[in-house]
């Protein structure tokens, strides 16, 4: 007689350890600086007891090469136009007190 395991889709639920995680597409959601990032149909695994979403490291891997780059561009577009803000203060003239 063969052993039948009961984890043919996938293994067992790492969060509630009775559900059993299988393939799914969810929607990775989270904070990347002052940003709330969602990012749709990513593969993952999700225990069909608890409701558990679990994705595997290439995945998230590929995910901070993606908002490693588009952070990076962010933070270069608000350090220019802070300097852009600190220039064009700098060129206003300034406003007299009116007292002599």
């Amino acid at each position: 007689m063969t052993n039948i395991s009961p984890f043919l889709d996938g293994r067992q639920c790492t969060h509630c350890g009775f559900g059993v995680l299988r393939a799914y597409t969810a929607t990775h959601a989270s904070w990347h600086g002052n940003h709330f990032v969602l990012v749709p149909n990513l593969p993952a695994w999700k225990c069909f007891y608890c409701g558990y979403v679990e994705h595997d490291s290439p995945t998230l891997r590929r995910v901070a090469t993606v908002l490693g780059s588009s952070a990076e561009f962010a933070q270069q577009r608000l350090r220019w136009s802070r300097r852009q803000r600190v220039l064009s203060a700098q060129r206003r003239p300034k406003a007299s007190s009116g007292a002599s």
